[in-house]
């Protein structure tokens, strides 16, 4: 899923099952994702990995990715929402 805020893009729940993987499918998704949010005047998009998906931080990092040490991310749930 790609979106932007109107400065940022950003890319959400991007992920290719093991057994299409190495095919360039993710690549490719991506390419589009930016190349549409370029189309549109943004150049800068960020996604979010967690701290214990190595592979997922190996690859983004061998795409040109760069790892930020700048920001910490604030997550808020309401009461009873099962989406935890």
């Amino acid at each position: 899923m790609c979106g932007h805020d109107g400065r940022r893009g950003y890319l959400q729940h991007l992920l290719v099952l093991p057994q299409y993987r190495r095919q360039g499918i993710a690549k490719a998704l991506v390419e589009r994702c930016l190349a549409s949010l370029e189309a549109v005047g943004i150049d800068k998009c960020h996604l979010d990995v967690f701290k214990t998906n190595l592979a997922a931080a190996r690859y983004w990092q061998s795409q040109g990715w760069q790892l930020r040490s700048d920001i910490d991310r604030y997550s808020f749930t309401r009461a009873g929402n099962d989406n935890a």
